[in-house]
């Protein structure tokens, strides 16, 4: 397992476990851990590709704002309490859409 072939038949290089550093491919191959997941197959069954393997690294939804923030349209978090205050706080001003104003008392 030295990745230099000494046997007539290759045996001496079969069923070699990868390095830390690399990726083992479906097929067993190694290929380097920075390799997988960029749009380049490198193994020969393109198992460094897969789409199990790759789609999680891929952020599905942006990380939750910390307790008592409100998360803006555009991302962003403000805190909760600018919510609806009657000031602009996020880019897309989504802080201050679907308020319910409530009025005092007529006199």
């Amino acid at each position: 397992c030295d990745r230099v072939i000494n046997c007539p038949d290759s045996t001496d290089e079969l069923d070699c476990p990868c390095k830390d550093n690399e990726f083992t491919c479906k097929n067993g191959d190694c290929i380097r851990i920075n390799q997988t997941c960029d749009a380049q197959p490198d193994c020969a069954d393109n198992s460094d590709e897969d789409q199990e393997l790759c789609l999680p690294t891929i952020p599905t939804f942006p990380p939750a704002c910390l307790e008592g923030h409100f998360r803006c349209a555009v991302g962003i978090c403000v805190d909760s309490r600018k919510r609806c205050d009657g000031n602009v706080d996020c880019p897309d001003k989504s802080d201050e859409l679907e308020c319910i104003i409530t009025c005092g008392p007529l006199e």
